[in-house]
């Protein structure tokens, strides 16, 4: 009976070994996805999305600013906005978003460049106080199937965290693993993508030096969910108490 035994545990250790593999495939895929989150939504636009970024320095006039924005949006028939950035503490300059909406990017930007020459014309003083950098780049203008399918990406994501560090918990199982090599499991992936953000690039002379950043949001958001599959973990290597022996024996 004993080789019979040790079969059935190595065939348990070896499903084990193959629900961490794949845990952890479905956490690479996860992070896959996140990186692509704001890529996966702009597939469903159809308009798209020209910005500038406009400098106001100190002892600029913010009035100003603004007529000249309103009479250059009054003259031209853009889907034009200006939305003023979060200060900067002892900042010497506020900033300004300028944004245009157009159904190509050509249009964007000619569209931008136009404005942005309407504006800088109409401010008093603009070479000694304004400052207007167009971005060369555009993004896609969101809409309701935009952000639906961007909730749709945020809602797999968090399935497949939970999936992934559920397979985990349940090989690291399986294969007989103690709480403390459970949470050794859990704690891997983690590991290694804090070790990577922290070491340098490698592989081909031009990432000498150069560190791998890695998106904290997308640590801490696995870490919340990580906390449902850990406690079935410790749940499931719990110590059962041991049954009482019975009188005479």
């Amino acid at each position: 009976m004993k080789p019979i035994d040790d079969q059935a545990k190595l065939k348990r250790q070896l499903s084990g070994i193959r629900l961490g593999f794949y845990g952890t495939m479905v956490l690479a895929l996860a992070f896959v996805l996140w990186a692509a989150r704001d890529t996966i939504p702009e597939l469903a636009t159809t308009r798209v999305v020209a910005t500038a970024l406009v400098t106001l320095w100190h002892g600029g006039d913010e009035a100003a600013l603004m007529r000249a924005f309103a009479a250059a949006q009054a003259n031209s028939a853009v889907e034009a906005t200006i939305e003023r950035d979060p200060p900067k503490p002892n900042a010497k300059a506020a900033d300004w978003s300028l944004r245009i909406t157009a159904d190509t990017p050509e249009r964007a930007k000619a569209e931008l460049a136009a404005l942005c020459d309407a504006v800088t014309a109409a401010v008093p003083e603009a070479p000694r106080y304004l400052m207007v950098s167009q971005n060369n780049s555009t993004a896609g203008a969101p809409n309701t199937a935009s952000r639906r399918l961007a909730l749709a990406v945020h809602a797999g994501v968090m399935l497949l965290l939970f999936g992934g560090q559920f397979l985990i918990v349940i090989g690291a199982w399986r294969e007989g693993e103690t709480r403390l090599g459970m949470l050794a499991s859990v704690a891997a992936p983690f590991a290694l993508l804090i070790f990577a953000s922290d070491s340098p690039g490698r592989g081909h002379p031009g990432a000498r030096g150069t560190p791998i950043t890695v998106d904290w949001q997308f640590v801490l958001l696995a870490l919340v969910l990580t906390t449902i599959p850990l406690l079935l973990g410790l749940y499931l290597t719990r110590r059962k108490p041991s049954s009482p022996r019975r009188a005479g024996s």
